[in-house]
């Protein structure tokens, strides 16, 4: 597995990324992904480590949460209707 920093992902880490944004699971994730063999739970937790992959994680977990503010104002106008 490359540790680059600034390298872009591959097709397969992007999907890998796509997937663990499904299930949560490292080694499933990577599985679904193409990644195969006897190591597979290993190439997942280093796949976990490689940086451009957490911020990818990151980034897209931090766009798919909506704000405490949203989340009070959306509770409060259900409270109204």
């Amino acid at each position: 597995m490359d540790q680059a920093e600034n390298k872009p992902l591959s097709n397969k880490q992007k999907i890998f990324v796509d997937e663990y944004l499904k299930c949560f699971n490292a080694s499933e994730a990577a599985r679904r992904a193409g990644y195969s063999g006897a190591h597979l739970h290993t190439n997942a937790s280093k796949l976990l480590q490689i940086t451009t992959i957490k911020d990818e994680i990151s980034a897209r977990l931090q766009a798919s949460h909506m704000s405490a503010d949203e989340a009070l104002m959306r509770v409060s106008d259900e409270g109204r209707g």
